[in-house]
C-alpha cells in the first residue's frame, strides 16, 4: 500500500537569511535524489509498506551558504 508522510524539520541560521531547502528522499543512503526546494519546513513524500526511506535536508542562505543534515531514516510497515 502506498500513502503520504509529511517530513518536517527546523532550520536555523545566525543571520537569519535562509532561502531555501533542499530536500533529498531515497530508499538508499545516502539519499541523492533530490525531490524539490522549498521555503518551507516541511514536505509530504509518498512511500510505500515494506521499504525503509533515507532523507536529509540542505539549508541554504542569502550569503550561497549551505549545511546538510544528518542522514534520517524510517521504515514503513
Amino acid at each position: 500500500a502506498t500513502t503520504s508522510v509529511s517530513l518536517q524539520w527546523t532550520g536555523e541560521d545566525v543571520d537569519n537569511d535562509i532561502t531555501a531547502y533542499d530536500v533529498y528522499f531515497d530508499t538508499v543512503s545516502p539519499p541523492a535524489n533530490k525531490v524539490t526546494t522549498t521555503s518551507n519546513s516541511n514536505f509530504s513524500v509518498t512511500v510505500s509498506s515494506g521499504n525503509t526511506y533515507y532523507w536529509r535536508i540542505v539549508t541554504k542562505d542569502d550569503q550561497n551558504n549551505n549545511s546538510e543534515s544528518q542522514i534520517l531514516q524510517f521504515s514503513v510497515e
